[in-house]
């Protein structure tokens, strides 16, 4: 089964640069970590569920690390979008 641990980090396909960074991050764990601690940002939430720019002010990861560990963590079945817009 797949899980946060396994699943690689996306990278642009025609850039050796974002390449090259994703696998050093999942190689180091920092993928991982970075996974775990939104997944935690997102349960603390609740029902009303938390935007992006909520999880940026409290961890300091910009929109780009933030948006593809949620990717990450709904194509795990992990979380799921908000129905209705906020923000």
């Amino acid at each position: 089964m797949t899980d946060i641990d396994d699943t690689p980090s996306a990278y642009i396909a025609s850039s050796d640069t974002s390449k090259a960074r994703a696998q050093r991050e999942d190689a180091e764990g920092i993928t991982s970590k970075r996974r775990r601690e939104i997944l935690a940002h997102v349960i603390n939430a609740g029902a009303n569920g938390i935007i992006w720019a909520e999880i940026g002010r409290a961890t300091g990861l910009h929109h780009g690390q933030i948006s593809g560990a949620l990717n990450a963590l709904h194509e795990l079945g992990l979380v799921a979008q908000l129905t209705e817009i906020r923000n």
